[in-house]
């Protein structure tokens, strides 16, 4: 958000991504104008004659739709929600699941269950058909919750100690493997210092993901895991860019326990080989469907 001293005169602007409202006095005062991603020549392109411009904000707005496919009810949210399946006020619609949403404008985080817990997901701007698209562990997602952070000069310091005692190691751009930086596979507290970042639990940036905002997280629940073991991480660049480095990866193994002979694919298989039975399966990253015929 910003808001100028006086309305600045804007002959012409571009929009790169998201969706902006500018306002013709200081202080977000009087109706806004929004702004989508594209070029606007002059102020008649987005709808005045007077080009003045007092303040402008990034607008933020997902919209969640009953069925994937962007079928069934939907639910235009531009705050955070704590329950999408039962809202607080009357007004809002009682959506039976969560199966496609669009991220029209900010970046957010949905959650596996209600009041901001279980598995967490990146959303940035886009289209997410479905469930999968997400990257989902399964169909669930239960409550949203909107990023308010600035996204500039990422910084980061890990400890490997409770309470951020001892040393501390400070990362400031992506780092698919946290020993790179002598830094062990257990983190107890995290200091972000600026940016937002999102943490995993494997290296190559998979497995379980973690969403950080700028603040202090004392030990692993504050950033919403069961445990303290964290391998990888990178920040968000900027908001509708797709920059993050994601990882899609199963293993297939012929006995139970992650035992026998194994494969590993890391894109689709039409079919496995012939004599190959998997017993049991591990997943380094990505969601991933098995089916029990070929094609």
């Amino acid at each position: 958000s910003q808001g100028l001293e006086k309305p600045l005169q804007v002959a012409s602007a571009t929009v790169s991504a998201g969706l902006w409202l500018l306002y013709p006095k200081p202080l977000f005062e009087d109706t806004p104008y929004i702004l989508e991603p594209g070029e606007y020549p002059t102020s008649e392109a987005w709808g005045t004659s007077d080009p003045s411009v007092g303040s402008l904000k990034p607008m933020r707005l997902a919209v969640v739709y009953e069925a994937p496919g962007f079928q069934g009810r939907s639910w235009e949210v531009s705050r955070d929600i704590y329950n999408l399946q039962q809202p607080e006020d009357s007004q809002s619609p009682h959506l039976a699941s969560v199966g496609s949403l669009r991220v029209l404008g900010g970046c957010w985080v949905g959650y596996e269950k209600e009041g901001f817990r279980g598995h967490q997901y990146l959303l940035e701007e886009g289209e997410y058909p479905d469930w999968s698209h997400w990257g989902g562990y399964d169909e669930l997602l239960t409550s949203l919750r909107v990023i308010r952070t600035d996204f500039g000069d990422p910084a980061v310091v890990l400890f490997e100690a409770m309470d951020f005692e001892g040393h501390g190691v400070e990362v400031s751009k992506a780092l698919p493997d946290v020993e790179l930086v002598q830094h062990g596979p257990s983190t107890q507290a995290i200091h972000v210092l600026s940016g937002v970042w999102v943490a995993y639990q494997e290296v190559g940036f998979s497995g379980e993901q973690y969403v950080l905002e700028k603040g202090v997280y004392r030990n692993c629940e504050d950033w919403g895991a069961g445990n303290s073991t964290l391998a990888s991480l990178q920040p968000v660049l900027q908001v509708g860019e797709h920059d993050l480095h994601f990882v899609s990866k199963i293993q297939l193994f012929s006995r139970p326990d992650f035992l026998g002979d194994h494969f590993s694919f890391e894109d689709d298989q039409a079919a496995l080989p012939a004599s190959f039975r998997p017993q049991s399966c591990r997943v380094h990253g990505g969601s991933w469907i098995l089916f029990d015929e070929t094609n």
